[in-house]
């Protein structure tokens, strides 16, 4: 399915992004940026997602339908790619675009992990904003941002404009995790209601209350989102969570 990665775990590179390095468990590898993880893939299951949001993410999709012959899924930050390797297994007649602005990083993970060939994961050095903008209407059924620079989300992959384009490439569903909590995730919310008709907000019942920090996905689509069975689904999960929707107006 793939080709085999050429370094082993435990390799560390300097990067503009900052330390850059995979950690090895058995036979999952971490990839880590200045000590924080950033993705975790597993060489024995393609399937395996480590973090609770990435599974979230995966259901809601799964829901929605998933994805059929050729529909594209762009993901903008790529990391170890364990969500568009997942999904290459998961819907192997799709396409899975990663970009991802770090050359660096974009060696390490294609000589570490045993990825899909293109056409069905095509990684690419490339800037998401910049992808984002230059990309059809209706080119991708489905976005994913999971982007960070230094923790946070970079500022042109935030706020209207990249959700208006977010609206305008998508057919389907945006997903973006949002690693700071449920403020900025509800400001997100907002901005992507302007130009999505359908708003959920994706975390657990703590970090929503704001009781405690983590990851929120806001998702956005043109479509009715399956919110019942979305909440059934996330009590499932390794993390369990809870929808908190959002009106639109629409």
């Amino acid at each position: 399915m793939g080709r085999r990665g050429r370094h082993s775990a435990n390799t560390r590179i300097e990067t503009t992004s900052g330390c850059v390095e995979f950690v090895s468990d058995g036979p999952r590898l971490s990839l880590l940026i200045d000590g924080r993880p950033q993705s975790c893939v597993d060489l024995t299951d393609a399937t395996y997602l480590s973090f609770g949001y990435m599974e979230w993410i995966d259901r809601a999709l799964a829901l929605a339908g998933g994805l059929k012959d050729r529909e594209v899924a762009l993901h903008l930050g790529g990391g170890a790619c364990a969500l568009p390797r997942a999904w290459a297994h998961r819907y192997p007649q799709a396409r899975q675009v990663v970009a991802e602005i770090d050359p660096d990083v974009v060696d390490l993970v294609r000589a570490t992990i045993d990825l899909p060939k293109k056409p069905t994961l095509s990684l690419r050095v490339q800037d998401g904003a910049l992808a984002l903008a230059q990309a059809r209407d209706g080119w991708a059924r489905v976005l994913v941002r999971d982007a960070f620079d230094h923790g946070a989300t970079p500022a042109p992959l935030s706020g209207a404009d990249f959700w208006r384009h977010a609206a305008r490439v998508t057919s389907g569903l945006a997903a973006a995790n949002c690693a700071c909590g449920p403020a900025p995730a509800r400001a997100e919310a907002a901005s992507a209601a302007r130009f999505f008709p359908h708003i959920a907000l994706v975390a657990t019942a703590r970090t929503l209350a704001a009781r405690k920090a983590g990851n929120v996905v806001v998702l956005a689509s043109h479509e009715a989102l399956p919110v019942a069975d979305l909440a059934r689904e996330l009590t499932r999960c390794r993390e369990q969570a809870i929808v908190d929707t959002v009106e639109t107006g629409g």
